[in-house]
């Protein structure tokens, strides 16, 4: 969001209504304006992964996104990284990506915007890219933590202790093994 409000504010006059499909897709021709090339590479690694991995959850496929991994096979996941898509897409009136998508009369990423709105709908997607990620490494985190331990608790008599003590069943194996005293 910092670098995106930082991009705008030095947008040259002669570029703000440019558009941003053209100025990204040139931006060699640009680089007189430092952010352009930054501009460029942020699209590349969250924009259009987040819409590759929006057409990829519709199509019922495995999804990666960043740090996040979603199987084919994991429907609840894809279905809820559609679902946040789909919000996203009816609150900017844009489609992220082709493919399934419900109003295909809607403009396709960046179609038609100028550098305002273009940064705009980049930082826009930046936050959606890192909501959705981040909404899915909890809930790995959660569901690690919600699962038991593949080894149970039992009760073991260990020679140099009186009484019995509590311990895991891996360690109550070995501690079995032990000569007596």
């Amino acid at each position: 969001m910092r670098e995106s409000s930082e991009w705008w504010s030095r947008v040259p006059d002669q570029l703000k209504s440019m558009d941003f499909d053209f100025v990204m897709g040139n931006h060699d021709q640009f680089k007189a304006v430092s952010f352009v090339e930054e501009a460029e590479r942020a699209r590349a690694n969250i924009a259009d992964c987040m819409s590759e991995a929006a057409r990829r959850a519709r199509q019922g496929e495995g999804v990666t996104l960043g740090e996040v991994k979603i199987s084919a096979g994991d429907k609840a996941r894809r279905d809820a990284m559609v679902q946040a898509v789909e919000e996203f897409e009816r609150k900017t009136g844009r489609l992220l990506s082709n493919g399934a998508a419900k109003n295909d009369s809607a403009p396709h990423g960046f179609e038609g915007l100028d550098m305002a709105r273009g940064i705009a709908f980049l930082r826009d997607v930046g936050m959606l890219y890192y909501a959705v990620q981040e909404r899915f490494i909890e809930s790995e985190r959660e569901e690690e933590m919600s699962k038991r331990p593949t080894f149970g608790v039992g009760v073991a008599r260990i020679p140099s202790i009186s009484g019995e003590v509590h311990v895991c069943t891996i360690c109550q194996t070995l501690i079995t093994g032990l000569p007596s005293a």
